[in-house]
């Protein structure tokens, strides 16, 4: 995403309007060409978009009327659910030739008909999607959306954070969610379960959209280092998230695949197979965590935060 152009002294709602506007637009371009189904990252592109959608309204708190915000909130998380399944298949489709240079070469055959289900599922799921991303509601959800952004504002009284010059609330939040961040970090050192390691991807990405949408406001060369030290992070916790998403969906599929009593013994097998090497491969990830997430923690890396976000005020 390309730097969005911010002053300092913005109004922090105008500029939440300028990334959201931004935002839109990105939406607008995927969503033109997702019905030609050309190529799968328009659709990551789309979903990445919506994502960021959902959490600046989620992080620039009181810079709308809570309403609006939660209203806006639910609808981008209906649109966000409708390709869920179609990227899971996209995903597994995308990597069929390192999940089979996973097993043993005398089974790569052997896994080929798991992706034959696949396309097929994938295709149903593309049908689907198609029929949602047309009906009313859908189009309802965004005609609202261009009209708040884009329409005449109402003269109703701002919310408390709506008038604060946006680098303030930059810097708020920015450095609450890096604190919180390590706070999580360090408690994960100590009981390093699956669940806080996902929630704990969960938090980076936010971080990470914050930082994106106010690079514009920060040094360039002082926040090119945070943002790739939380990168690294990231990869870490991605990996590991795909690993353990993708274990519990392929016994998933395997089992869809049973119930059509098309799956044979030695299919069976290599899926199996596929699983546990994921497993140890999400352990192997999973034990690197600890190595990341001292990087990320450094004092240095704690010194440029507290320089360059630390607002040294609070308010709400």
């Amino acid at each position: 995403m390309k730097d969005i152009p911010l002053a300092p002294d913005m109004r922090s709602e105008e500029a939440a309007r300028i990334i959201l506007r931004r935002l839109l637009q990105v939406i607008r371009i995927n969503e033109a060409h997702l019905p030609q189904d050309r190529d799968t990252e328009i659709l990551h592109d789309f979903r990445v978009a919506i994502r960021r959608t959902r959490s600046a309204l989620r992080q620039m708190k009181k810079v709308f009327p809570v309403k609006i915000a939660d209203r806006f909130g639910k609808d981008f998380s209906f649109v966000g659910n409708l390709s869920n399944e179609l990227r899971d298949l996209d995903v597994h489709l995308q990597r069929e030739a390192p999940y089979k240079a996973m097993l043993p070469p005398g089974l790569h055959c052997d896994i080929d008909p798991l992706f034959d289900y696949i396309r097929e599922k994938r295709a149903k799921a593309f049908r689907e999607f198609l029929r949602r991303f047309g009906t009313r509601k859908y189009k309802r959800i965004f005609r609202n959306w261009d009209l708040f952004l884009n329409g005449p504002h109402r003269d109703s009284a701002p919310s408390s954070n709506a008038n604060l010059p946006v680098v303030m609330l930059a810097r708020k939040r920015i450095y609450k969610k890096y604190r919180g961040i390590l706070k999580d970090g360090n408690e994960i050192l100590d009981n390093t379960e699956d669940g806080k390691l996902h929630r704990l991807r969960i938090e980076c990405k936010e971080l990470r959209y914050l930082l994106e949408f106010f690079s514009d406001l920060f040094p360039r060369k002082k926040i090119r280092g945070p943002i790739g030290q939380l990168k690294k992070l990231q990869d870490i916790l991605g990996e590991f998230n795909d690993f353990r998403v993708q274990e519990q969906h392929l016994q998933d599929i395997a089992g869809e695949l049973a119930g059509t009593g098309s799956l044979s013994e030695r299919t069976g097998a290599a899926i199996g197979s596929l699983v546990k090497a994921m497993e140890r491969e999400r352990r192997t990830v999973k034990k690197a965590f600890a190595k990341t997430f001292s990087g990320y923690a450094s004092a240095s890396n704690q010194k440029v935060f507290r320089e360059l976000f630390n607002p040294g005020i609070e308010f709400d």
